[in-house]
């Protein structure tokens, strides 16, 4: 895609400065939505479904695409489905936007729930 090491460099680092900007947002809402007995639980599954699309999904993804498009492209198969493959990033964000419209009525609830009087468990 680019010829130069230094351009290739500083692409990839931008690339993973900008990839990791969900994360803050993510385990914030996480920790803010979740009840105190449950904030691990809630992060620790969302880490864990994090690792298992990233490191479980992408890869094989990557090569299932790069022997598809190995006949056409040949050598550069692999760098065309790692290119194709960042576009995933659009379904992230898809997904992101759409829990965006529930965001604000789940912290509502939070901080309802919060407010509300403990009560002693019968018996």
């Amino acid at each position: 895609m680019v010829d130069s090491i230094t351009a290739a460099l500083l692409l990839y680092g931008g690339g993973c400065f900008f990839a990791s900007f969900h994360l803050g947002p993510c385990h914030a809402l996480v920790q803010s939505t979740a009840p105190v007995r449950l904030r691990g639980l809630g992060v620790s599954f969302l880490v864990l479904t994090t690792a298992l699309i990233g490191a479980g999904c992408a890869p094989t993804a990557v090569g299932v695409l790069s022997d598809a498009l190995a006949p056409r492209w040949g050598e550069d198969s692999l760098r065309y489905a790692m290119a194709w493959l960042t576009l995933s990033f659009l379904v992230a964000v898809f997904f992101l936007v759409l829990g965006m419209r529930h965001i604000k009525r789940d912290l509502e609830a939070v901080e309802v729930d919060a407010v509300a009087p403990v009560m002693d468990p019968p018996g």
